[in-house]
């Protein structure tokens, strides 16, 4: 039911087909629409779906952030891509496939090989790359650091492994938390340049093992 406002000598609210409203003390309308029943399957779907998506993606979305230099990232938006881009499964069996997020993006070189390899007795993990910095498009020095980002899917955390590490090297090694099992993690590679302030594209690597001690 429309109202009259005594103080602006205007009408607000709905009068039969239209809705009445001031706006700079000027009175407008316009047609009034019914509202869309919001708990369409459909919709319910959307909604269960980007949950799922901003609940899973809130734990990586700062190395996100970090990984894509020099862009104003929104969450929304990425949670978006995500939502079209990464999610498997119809609800409520929804999973997220880990090796198509990308978590760094930009134009340096990334090594040409990489693997990701598990000794099951200490739970080290080892990393082994490519030191050849290949012909093409990009750049690349011997000093670019290396960027390892580990995320325990179950427990919704990231792992910082205590490491620092330039190309050059082609090797690291670091120890998984106790009670933290290997196959619950997820692993990317990527290189940064402090003196271009750019990264290269992340890699997602698949852990194997067992290797020798």
């Amino acid at each position: 039911m429309g109202k009259i406002d005594l103080s602006n000598f205007g009408l607000s609210g709905r009068i039969g087909p239209l809705i009445a409203y001031i706006v700079n003390g000027k009175q407008r309308f316009r047609t009034y629409a019914k509202p869309t029943n919001r708990k369409t399957a459909k919709q319910t779907s959307h909604r269960t779906k980007f949950g799922f998506v901003s609940k899973s993606l809130s734990p990586l979305f700062n190395e996100i952030k970090i990984g894509h230099r020099g862009q104003s990232l929104n969450y929304g938006t990425v949670c978006g891509k995500v939502m079209r881009e990464v999610v498997v499964g119809d609800s409520p069996d929804y999973a997220l496939d880990y090796s198509k997020i990308l978590i760094a993006d930009g134009k340096l070189k990334l090594p040409a090989s990489a693997n990701i390899l598990l000794q099951e007795e200490t739970n080290i993990i080892t990393l082994r790359w490519d030191t050849d910095i290949i012909a093409g498009p990009g750049p690349g020095r011997e000093d670019d650091d290396v960027k390892i980002v580990c995320y325990n899917e179950a427990q919704s955390r990231i792992i910082k492994p205590n490491v620092t590490i330039k190309r050059t090297k082609g090797e690291a090694s670091f120890q998984l938390p106790e009670k933290v099992k290997p196959e619950d993690m997820h692993f990317w590679l990527y290189m940064s340049s402090s003196y271009l302030d750019i990264n290269s594209k992340s890699r997602y690597l698949v852990l194997t093992g067992n290797i020798a001690s």
